[in-house]
């Protein structure tokens, strides 16, 4: 018995009729006979009862198309499932981060160890990074701190990086005197910042808050070149994360200090609820491999 019988015999019984089924099939009409004959000495009865031109599935037969039904659709389900995680050489993997700052070089990376894929990278607020995850508009998200269950059930968060964070002023600040920055350092100093929404933003006004530190927001911008100008020509100050200055050109106009008490978690966030494709599995592993390497 193959697959093939139990598809041809599905459709003679939902046909009720061999030669419309046979066109259905794009048979010929002896070659289905044949199939069903031989389905109908494999098991020693017979499935259909005759009036007429016409056949009718006799309690054989209703047995028979019960078990095949489950039989198909099961074979169906898998067929699809593995159509949506095969690989699309012609589909770019995409994902989202919450913090322009984040991962700058990742993508880059990604594609010089694996010649020929293909990423798109976008920054998206929390709510619009969450949304497009919930949506599949993206494969992944990178962000801090993780997505929690409170704020979607459908997405699997894992921490990747405890991320440090630093303070950009400009050259000569007296701040920069220290080895390290404390929170408490953002007291009423002028601070240039990313727009609410981002992570980064986010992070400060958290620490902020926790710790009753009051920073004058004098500037946001989405803009990371803009403030790290802003900061050189003396506007006011900046936190950036560790992973960002790192890739920073050294300067004479600015200066990099790490905050003693202050940092965030970076989390890897993806669909609970959608298969992984392998490219999507080899991205994940990648990521994983990038931030140990940072720690």
């Amino acid at each position: 018995m193959e697959l093939r019988d139990l598809r041809y015999f599905c459709t003679a019984a939902e046909t009720e009729h061999i030669s419309k089924a046979a066109e259905k099939l794009g048979v010929s009409q002896p070659f289905l006979t044949k199939i069903i004959t031989q389905l109908e000495e494999e098991l020693g009865c017979e499935l259909f009862d005759h009036v007429g031109r016409r056949v009718k599935l006799n309690r054989y037969g209703k047995l028979l198309l019960e078990s095949a039904n489950k039989i198909l659709d099961e074979i169906d389900l898998i067929h699809s499932r593995f159509e949506s995680i095969v690989d699309d050489p012609d589909q770019p993997l995409r994902f989202a981060v919450g913090s322009s700052a984040y991962c700058s070089d990742l993508p880059l990376r990604y594609m010089q160890e694996f010649p020929g894929s293909s990423v798109s990278r976008e920054y998206m607020d929390r709510p619009d990074l969450i949304r497009a995850l919930e949506e599949g508009r993206v494969d992944f998200a990178i962000c801090s701190p993780p997505i929690s269950p409170k704020e979607s059930e459908s997405i699997l968060s894992k921490a990747v990086h405890t991320e440090r964070a630093c303070l950009v002023m400009p050259a000569g600040h007296p701040l920069a005197e220290k080895e390290y920055v404390e929170l408490n350092d953002l007291n009423g100093l002028p601070l240039i910042t990313t727009l609410k929404g981002s992570d980064t933003r986010n992070n400060i006004d958290l620490l902020c808050k926790a710790n009753n530190v009051s920073p004058s927001i004098i500037y946001e911008s989405i803009d990371n070149n803009l403030i790290l100008s802003m900061v050189s020509e003396g506007l006011g100050c900046t936190v950036f994360a560790w992973n960002y200055t790192r890739l920073l050109p050294p300067s004479e106009h600015y200066v990099i200090r790490e905050f003693s008490d202050s940092c965030g978690v970076i989390a890897l966030c993806r669909n609970r609820h959608a298969p992984m494709t392998q490219a999507q599995q080899r991205f994940e592993e990648f990521v994983m491999d990038y931030f140990e390497a940072l720690q």
